[in-house]
């Protein structure tokens, strides 16, 4: 009965712990996708006169 209720238990931190891990990689998708709009919006062209 002990070993039955000790799977319960680690069935039950598993399952926190996947939406955890689910939770923090929306996070890091969401935040990645930002860094690259961003990363990808055209430079003003003053930036490129001044070195040139």
């Amino acid at each position: 009965m002990q070993k039955f209720h000790l799977f319960l238990h680690q069935v039950r931190v598993g399952h926190l712990g996947w939406l955890l891990f689910e939770l923090v990689e929306l996070k890091l998708q969401r935040t990645y996708r930002i860094g690259v709009m961003t990363e990808s919006l055209p430079e003003p062209q003053e930036q490129h006169d001044e070195h040139g």
